[in-house]
C-alpha cells in the first residue's frame, strides 16, 4: 500500500508548490485524491476503516 500513498503525497506537495508560487498572484490550486480502497491487490484491516473521517472504504470491482 505504499504507491498511492507516495503518490498522494507527491501530488499534496506539487500543488502546495505551486499554491506557494502563484497563490500571491491571486491564483489557486486545488487537487482530490482518492481516499482508502479495498482492492485483491492488497491486504485490507477492517480497523483501517476506522481512520477514515466518514469511515467510508472505497472497492474495486
Amino acid at each position: 500500500m505504499k504507491e498511492p500513498c507516495n503518490t498522494r503525497l507527491a501530488l499534496h506537495g506539487f500543488i502546495k508548490l505551486l499554491a506557494d508560487r502563484y497563490g500571491p498572484q491571486g491564483i489557486r490550486f486545488n487537487a482530490v485524491a482518492r481516499g482508502l480502497m479495498e482492492c485483491a491487490k492488497s491486504e485490507f484491516h477492517p480497523g483501517w476503516a476506522a481512520t477514515v473521517p466518514l469511515g467510508l472504504v472505497g472497492y474495486s470491482s
